[in-house]
C-alpha cells in the first residue's frame, strides 16, 4: 500500500523530534525574542541581560533544583530560559533590581485542574534568591500556588502576587518577607510547623476531573484558620480589580511626576494597572489599589521604567482566564504634566480610614455621603478553589 503524504510527514516530524532531543540532551540555552545564548562551560546555569527586552534570563540544570512539570506560564516580557528537565520547558520571571542577588519566582503548575499539587520539586511554590554568579541558591520565601511574576524595589523589597485557587481565596498581592509562609500548605518549604494538612495524600479522586476534590473527608486532615496568610491586599475577581496578577513595578523616574517611588501591580486577568496603597502596623504591610486610568492594548504582565527616556513600558498577552483586547501588546505609558486624580496614601484607624489625594478634593462633592460607596466582604481561606464573598453587614458609613 502506497503511504499517503501524511505518513511521510508524521515520520520526518518524528525524526525531526529525535535530533531536537539529541541536541538538547548536549547542550543548554537561553532563548529571548532575538537570539538563543549558549549557557557556559559546566552547563549548569547562566545568566544573559537581553538590551532589547531590559531583562534577565537565567537557566539551571540541577536535577536537584529547578524541575518544571504540566504547563507553567509564559513570560510575555523579557526572555525567559529553557531548560531540558522531564521533556517540559521551564520559564520564569527575574528581576534583578538593584541587590547584588537575583530574585526570582518558581510557580507551581498542575497536570490537571482541581487536583492537588502533583510531581512537585523541592523549589515549587518558592521565591528564589541567586547569587549573581549562579552559584548559590536558596529560597527565600515559599507557600506560592501559580503566581506569574513579582518586583524588587530599590531598597530590596520583594513583592508578588498569585492566582486564585486550592488555598488561594482570591487574588494577593503579597509584600513578600523572608522564610514567610504565604497561604499554600503544599508548596511550603520553611521550618514553620505547620497545623493546616496538604492537599496531596488527602484529596479523593473523581471520575468526573472537574469536581473538587474533598480533602476534609478524610481522616487525619486538619486547618487551621490562624495560619491564612496576611497579604498587603486581596483584590476581588467578582469586582474587576484582579484575577491574574501579573508582575509589579517601581516607579525609580522623576519623570512620572507625583508617582515617582511608588509601586504599580499589574493585572494579567483584568488589563488594568494600578498604584498600590501601602502602610505598616505592628510589621504588617497592608493597604489597598487604585486603578491607573490607562487602556492596555493586550493584559498587563510586565512593566519597566526604561532609564533612556524615564517613561513606564508595559507588556502583556492574551491566553486564558483574561479580558485582553489584543493577542499581545507593548505599551509606553508617560506622564503628562495634567493633575493626577488618584489617592496617594491609607491609614486604618479605629473608627475611620483615612485616604489622601494628590490634588486637592472639590470640597462639596467630598463632603457629601452620596458621592462614596462602601462595603467591606470576608473570604474564606482553604483548600477549595477560591472563596465565596460574604458581606460584612454590621459596616455602616456614616460620615465623610
Amino acid at each position: 500500500m502506497e503511504k499517503s503524504p501524511i505518513d511521510n510527514l508524521s515520520k520526518e516530524a518524528t525524526k525531526l523530534l529525535g535530533q531536537i532531543d539529541e541536541v538538547r540532551q548536549k547542550v543548554r540555552y537561553i532563548i529571548s525574542r532575538a537570539h538563543l545564548v549558549p549557557l557556559g562551560e559546566d552547563r549548569r546555569a547562566g545568566m544573559v541581560f537581553d538590551s532589547e527586552t531590559m531583562s534577565y534570563s537565567l537557566g539551571w540544570t540541577n536535577d536537584q533544583s529547578l524541575k518544571a512539570s504540566g504547563m507553567p506560564f509564559a513570560g510575555a516580557h523579557g526572555a525567559a530560559a529553557v531548560v531540558k528537565e522531564s521533556y517540559n520547558l521551564f520559564r520564569t520571571n527575574i528581576r534583578p533590581g538593584w541587590a547584588k542577588t537575583k530574585e526570582m519566582i518558581n510557580k507551581d503548575p498542575h497536570r490537571q485542574p482541581y487536583k492537588s499539587f502533583p510531581r512537585m520539586g523541592k523549589h515549587h511554590g518558592s521565591v528564589i534568591k541567586v547569587s549573581p554568579d549562579g552559584e548559590k541558591l536558596s529560597i527565600y520565601a515559599s507557600g506560592f500556588r501559580a503566581p506569574n511574576g513579582m518586583g524588587v524595589g530599590p531598597n530590596g523589597e520583594v513583592t508578588t502576587g498569585d492566582n486564585e485557587g486550592s488555598f488561594v481565596p482570591s487574588a494577593p498581592l503579597h509584600w513578600v518577607k523572608p522564610d514567610s509562609f504565604n497561604g499554600v500548605v503544599d508548596s511550603y518549604h520553611g521550618k514553620r510547623k505547620l497545623k493546616s494538612s496538604p492537599i496531596l495524600g488527602y484529596e479523593i479522586e473523581y471520575k468526573n476531573r472537574f469536581m473538587h476534590p474533598k480533602a476534609d473527608a478524610r481522616e487525619g486532615f486538619q486547618h487551621d484558620p490562624n495560619e491564612a496568610p496576611k497579604p498587603l491586599v486581596w483584590m476581588s475577581k467578582k469586582r474587576g480589580i484582579d484575577n491574574s496578577g501579573g508582575g509589579q513595578a517601581w516607579v525609580t523616574s522623576n519623570k512620572w511626576g507625583p508617582l515617582k517611588d511608588q509601586l504599580l501591580h499589574l493585572s494579567y486577568g483584568q488589563s488594568k494597572m494600578y498604584v498600590v496603597l501601602k502602610e505598616e502596623k505592628n510589621g504588617q504591610v497592608q493597604g489597598g489599589v487604585a486603578r491607573i486610568p490607562v487602556e492596555l492594548s493586550s493584559s498587563a504582565v510586565r512593566a519597566r521604567i526604561n532609564p533612556r527616556d524615564g517613561q513606564l513600558y508595559a507588556s502583556g498577552l492574551k491566553g486564558w482566564q483574561t479580558n485582553a483586547k489584543g493577542n499581545g501588546g507593548l505599551d509606553r505609558i508617560r506622564y503628562t504634566g495634567k493633575p493626577v486624580h488618584l489617592p496617594n496614601s491609607i491609614q486604618v484607624k479605629k473608627d475611620r480610614i483615612e485616604i489622601g489625594f494628590y490634588e486637592a478634593l472639590e470640597p462639596k462633592a467630598a463632603n457629601s455621603l452620596s458621592q462614596f460607596k462602601f462595603g467591606a466582604w470576608n473570604i474564606k481561606w482553604s483548600f477549595n478553589y477560591g472563596s465565596q464573598e460574604t458581606p460584612v453587614k454590621e459596616l455602616e458609613l456614616k460620615k465623610v
